[in-house]
């Protein structure tokens, strides 16, 4: 399990620089990397059912100025690790990759604050030898790559390890298990086809 939580990790922390360091190929879209990840994983079609509703319910989340939006890839590729990898219900597991999702964007915000303190840094050096603006660039890439990786393999081994320790799966049965069935199964999804139909909505409109 522990290799497995390793090279899922590398392989998010990886997409993940898609989105904004390098390359930008839509990899880092939740439904691209929940998909790859749960290929990897073994849960395919949980990877893709996961990526395509963070998908949808991040999809009216947008980057303005210091805001800083839920990561989508943290959302489906948190998921489907938990629910692969501990044995977590998908739906509860889902519900956790959200969670999970928002508190990386708060630490994600002062890795950006800490990033710009270093490019001004960074800035002055290059003034004086051009040559080393390449390996500040890879120095940022691997720095994130890091940051990515440590907060997923931190959190996933935590939530996982919370989870078995307590035995999450008695206490979801019932009304409980139900519940958050529902709110994944049929409410996530229709707050998530909602917010398609807003978005592209205003841009028909």
């Amino acid at each position: 399990m522990e290799i497995k939580l390793i090279y899922l990790c590398a392989l998010a922390a990886f997409l993940e620089l898609d989105r904004l360091y390098a390359g930008q190929f839509m990899l880092s879209r939740p439904v691209m990397a929940g998909s790859i990840i749960g290929f990897f994983g073994g849960e395919f079609g949980l990877g893709l059912w996961c990526g395509l509703w963070a998908e949808f319910l991040l999809i009216k989340n947008k980057p303005i100025g210091i805001k800083v939006s839920a990561s989508g890839l943290i959302f489906a590729g948190s998921a489907v690790m938990l629910a692969s990898l501990y044995n977590i219900p998908f739906y509860f597991a889902f519900i956790c990759g959200g969670i999970l999702s928002y508190i990386f964007s708060y630490l994600d915000i002062l890795f950006r604050k800490q990033v710009s303190l270093l490019n001004d840094k960074a800035e002055r050096e290059v003034k004086v030898n051009a040559c080393g603006i390449g390996k500040w660039i890879f120095n940022l890439i691997v720095l994130r790559f890091l940051f990515v990786f440590a907060f997923l393999i931190l959190s996933i081994a935590l939530f996982g390890f919370l989870a078995n320790i307590s035995n999450v799966n008695r206490y979801l049965t019932g009304y409980i298990e139900r519940f958050l069935m529902l709110l994944t199964l049929f409410v996530t999804p229709v707050i998530g086809l909602v917010n398609c139909v807003l978005i592209f909505g205003k841009k028909n409109g």
